[in-house]
Formats: structure tokens, sequence, C-alpha cells
């Protein structure tokens, strides 16, 4: 406490302003925040790949993903939608959260969002490819079709877990323009992969016609909706720590 009392005081001297310790506080608070949406973010979508591929194996389907499918779609979709979670602002609502609510990053609301995405998810995943699987496609193209799901199911997750207890509709869409740029980026590299000769060659695709776009897209809707639902019921779950906000703020101003 000596220590944290020294270093408090020199940093209010040297800048003779209050103002940059709560600058400080909300600043810490942003980073641990962006911290959690990126660990959600990576942890939920490699879970997911997880889960359907384990599932594949023991109800003795196709693999549904080549290694170059994934590795796309973590390096190159999620590469940039991961890192646009840096820029992202404090939300507002994150001012009344309780102190304790930021002493540690990984918490069990993050571990309950976490894994309930990363299984909803892989087992969607598991139920588009079985219903795939029963058509007329053959095992490349039902590949290929699992590869662009996967691909734009990255990047509408992201978007989804810009809060981990906002609806994504209360979130400025603008508030954070290196987001917007990632999403453009992200869905231009996923053209550029299914609608280039060369790449498709590479990624081992077969050519996509507008009702294969319009599943996969759908899929990537249905999940972003799907993981509203998960945090809605989560935030519920896990609330004390806004209304103990609440409460300090209540009990500071009639200090």
């Amino acid at each position: 406490f000596t220590e944290v009392a020294k270093e408090s005081s020199g940093l209010v001297l040297t800048n003779n302003s209050f103002g940059v310790i709560v600058f400080a506080v909300s600043e810490g608070r942003r980073i641990v925040e962006n911290i959690r949406k990126t660990i959600a973010y990576l942890l939920s979508t490699s879970l997911s790949e997880v889960v359907v591929i384990m599932c594949a194996i023991l109800l003795a389907l196709p693999i549904p993903f080549l290694p170059t499918h994934i590795l796309w779609a973590n390096l190159v979709e999620e590469g940039l939608m991961n890192f646009a979670y840096i820029f992202d602002p404090l939300q507002k609502n994150k001012s009344q959260h309780s102190t304790k609510t930021y002493k540690k990053i990984i918490t069990k609301k993050l571990l309950l969002t976490t894994f309930t995405i990363a299984v909803i998810n892989g087992l969607m995943f598991l139920l588009v490819f079985y219903w795939l699987n029963q058509g007329d496609f053959s095992e490349e193209k039902l590949r290929s079709m699992m590869f662009a799901i996967l691909s734009v199911d990255s990047i509408f997750t992201a978007l989804a877990l810009r809060s981990l207890d906002t609806p994504i509709y209360k979130i400025p869409f603008f508030s954070n323009p290196f987001m917007l740029f990632s999403l453009v980026v992200s869905f231009g590299a996923f053209a550029f992969a299914i609608f280039t000769p060369f790449m498709r060659t590479l990624l081992h695709l077969e050519p996509f016609t507008v009702n294969d776009l319009l599943i996969v897209f759908a899929f990537g809707f249905v999940n972003l909706v799907v993981v509203e639902v998960v945090k809605f019921f989560s935030h519920r779950s896990y609330k004390d720590d806004y209304h103990d906000g609440q409460k300090q703020q209540m009990l500071a101003k009639s200090a």
C-alpha cells in the first residue's frame, strides 16, 4: 500500500490534476474489457471448431474442414477482427460496475459466455454439416460450404462480441473505425478466396452459387442472434456487479 500511495502522489503532483487518475482508471477498465472480448472471441471460435470435428469423427462423418480452411479462418478472417478490439472504447455503462469486477480478467461470467457460445456454435456447425451431407453435394463441395460458413461465422461472431453484455444494436456502429476497416477487409478476403480461381485451387474449394451464399450468410445471421441470446442470459446471471457499482455511486454522492 505504501508503494501504491507513493506512485499515486507522484502522478498527481507531476500532472497537477486528479483527472489523470480518473483517466487512468477508465483506460485500465477499457483494456481489461477488450482483453476479455478477445479471449471470448478466440476461445469460442476455436472450441466450436473442435466440437464439430470431434462430433463428426464420432458420428463417422467426413471431416468438415481441411487444415488450410482452419488456418485461413483463424489467421485471415479472425486476425484483423480480433485485433480491432484493441481500439474499442469503454462503454458508458461500464463506469457503473464495481471495482471488484476488474480485479481479475478471467471471470465466471466470461467462462460461462465463452463455453456456451462454443458448444452451441459447434452443434450448429454439426447440424448444418449433417444437413448438407444428406444432399447431393460432393465431399469437396461439402467442405467448401463449411469453409464459407466458418469464415462468415468468424466475422459475425466478432461483431456480436464487441460487448459481453450489451446488445449489438446498442453499441455505436462507428465508435471503432478500425473495426469497420477490419470488417471490410475480412469480407474482401473472403470474396477473394471463393471467387478467385487461384485461391479456390489453393484452398481446394468448389465454385459457389447464389443459393450457396444465401445459406452461408443465413447461418452467420442465426449465429449472431444465438450469441446475443447467450449474452443476455449470461448478463442476467451475473448482474450483481452492476448493482454493486450503482450502490457505491449512491453512497459516494451522499457522503
